[in-house]
């Protein structure tokens, strides 16, 4: 029963995220949603400008706790193993949801592209980002990344192979393709409002620290050869010039 329970649990949260990230690009983009970035209750500038900002705090010091070792050892203490990464998604989602729930319209025209072509390209450019960014999670293991691998194997009583660093595709020129498809999707807007800039603002301030404290897990958990990972490939904005592949270097050194 234990394991049928971590089964619902696992694929529930998967779907809260799923519902939840969804509801985010259309509250960005404004549409299909009753309520989007440009919408709700008014507030002076700096009033809603200081609760966005401690909106994007929560949700930042929320996932760079989470993603301390340290942390997920404790937490594995308190709940089995097997469910440990769909806590981690079903704190990250329900941090979102307040994010979009609480957040403060900030009505004011930064820029506006009226041209009906220079709005479909810039559409464009943000439905690429939106791809690029579900594309790289399914890259680097989707289900597992969203905890759903590993309620399916604790069900099932099998046993999780040991995951392997590899930098499949555009983790080549780049160490974090799904963040730099969200930078672009965020700041490909024909409408650029005040609110919408904050938010693209905060999430440009808030993403490298994230980074950096993931990867700071990373590094101590992988070794030597993600800090080569590291050296080699940029962070976010690829450089043909820098790509460099684990799975040839591993080949290469023999």
């Amino acid at each position: 029963m234990g394991r049928f329970f971590g089964l619902v649990y696992g694929f529930a949260v998967y779907a809260l995220l799923l519902a939840a990230f969804t509801y985010a690009i259309f509250f960005i983009t404004g549409v299909l949603v009753p309520k989007d970035i440009d919408g709700g209750v008014l507030m002076p500038p700096f009033s809603a400008a200081a609760v966005n900002i401690g909106l994007f705090s929560i949700l930042v010091i929320q996932y760079a706790a989470m993603t301390r070792d340290k942390f997920k050892l404790r937490l594995t203490k308190i709940v089995p193993r097997a469910i440990e990464r769909s806590t981690f998604v079903l704190a990250f989602t329900l941090g979102l949801t307040l994010l979009l729930w609480q957040w403060r319209p900030m009505p004011g025209t930064v820029w506006l592209v009226s041209n009906e072509a220079g709005r479909i390209i810039i559409y464009g450019i943000a439905v690429t980002g939106w791809a690029v960014m579900l594309i790289s999670t399914f890259l680097i293991n989707h289900f597992r990344l969203f905890g759903v691998q590993q309620v399916t194997y604790h069900f099932l009583g099998r046993q999780m192979a040991k995951r392997i660093f590899t930098t499949p595709g555009p983790y080549q020129f780049c160490r974090h393709p799904m963040l730099l498809g969200f930078v672009v999707a965020l700041w490909a807007a024909p409408h650029m409002t005040y609110g919408r800039l904050l938010f693209a603002a905060a999430a440009a301030l808030a993403i490298p620290i994230c980074i950096y404290f993931e990867e700071r897990e990373r590094a101590r958990s992988i070794g030597a050869i993600y800090k080569k990972y590291q050296r080699k490939v940029p962070m976010l904005f690829p450089r043909p010039a820098r790509r460099w592949s684990a799975e040839a270097d591993l080949e290469a050194a023999g």
